[in-house]
């Protein structure tokens, strides 16, 4: 039975198409044969089990004429692989030196004029200088402390002592060292007195969003802990401050003419806590280095009296 009528019936029509079916795949068979599949890299034929894309690519040569991309077999395509592995990473690798040039390039730049980027940080201009290599009279051990510290800053360090004894100096030593070292960029390192940030943020009532840079900076100095006029609002102000640094874990400096007594006195136990978490509260003691001329004098701190105004 060769045509199909309203009578046909299913069996018939099953028959039929098997006999359709044999003789479209002895044409496709043939087809082939007559247009063999070959690798685009290897140029050899190809059978269904070598080509992962085999019956796509015949889809494809048969309804545009033309194969997709990608055709190959599949040794060509483990070496394929390989190289486009080997290709990629040769990328990374070549992503890797530029940027190390690049940071190599920032650290000459900021060591050319280490002075100027310390002064960007806000250190005054009487410690621009201070090196850990120059400190006077601090001792040795102290100063390999700090250097290792510079290394890989986390966590506090307080340093407390007397007026004079190098508190300052050595936290603008420091600082000079992690900028030298290329540990921190300038734009990420901050050198903040006490008193003076305390007078921006007055201006705010006791914000301390108003001024917010000294909480999110990634590495702070905090000079003169506890120095000039202290009240309720500015011990408060203060303790936000140190928390919220704590709580981000970012590296802290913070320099004190108080002792630890002193500051859990003046400030309680949750900052007294926090500043000696990390075990690293180092005590400068000696003479007095601003009156033997052994370092500048700097400036001091503005000290507000019990105006209304103040906070």
């Amino acid at each position: 039975m060769t045509q199909v009528t309203a009578g046909t019936t299913d069996a018939e029509l099953r028959e039929l198409w098997a006999k359709k079916k044999v003789k479209l795949d002895a044409a496709e068979k043939q087809w082939r044969a007559e247009n063999p599949l070959t690798c685009e890299d290897c140029g050899k034929p190809m059978s269904v089990d070598d080509c992962a894309i085999y019956e796509e690519a015949y889809s494809c040569l048969r309804t545009s004429g033309t194969r997709p991309p990608g055709t190959v077999c599949k040794k060509c395509a483990a070496a394929r692989g390989i190289e486009r592995d080997r290709q990629e990473a040769e990328r990374q690798q070549q992503q890797r030196r530029e940027r190390e040039e690049s940071r190599k390039r920032r650290i000459q730049e900021v060591q050319q004029d280490l002075s100027g980027h310390i002064a960007k940080c806000g250190v005054p201009s009487v410690l621009r200088e201070a090196r850990l290599d120059q400190c006077p009279d601090l001792p040795r051990d102290l100063v390999e402390c700090a250097r290792a510290w510079t290394q890989n800053p986390e966590g506090f360090v307080v340093l407390t002592g007397k007026p004079g004894a190098g508190k300052s100096h050595l936290a603008a030593a420091i600082l000079a060292q992690i900028l030298y070292d290329g540990t921190y960029w300038p734009l990420n390192c901050a050198f903040v007195s006490q008193p003076a940030w305390l007078d921006d943020v007055r201006q705010e009532y006791g914000n301390i969003e108003s001024d917010p840079r000294p909480v999110s900076i990634p590495l702070l100095v905090f000079d003169d802990l506890g120095a000039g006029y202290l009240n309720e609002i500015r011990r408060a102000v203060v303790e936000q401050l140190i928390r919220r640094r704590d709580a981000r874990q970012l590296p802290t400096l913070v320099t004190t003419n108080l002792s630890i007594a002193e500051i859990q006195e003046n400030f309680g136990g949750r900052v007294t806590s926090v500043l000696q978490q990390d075990n690293r509260v180092w005590n400068l003691t000696g003479s007095d280095l601003r009156i033997s001329g052994k370092i500048k004098p700097q400036r001091p701190a503005r000290i507000r009296g019990d105006d209304p105004l103040s906070f």
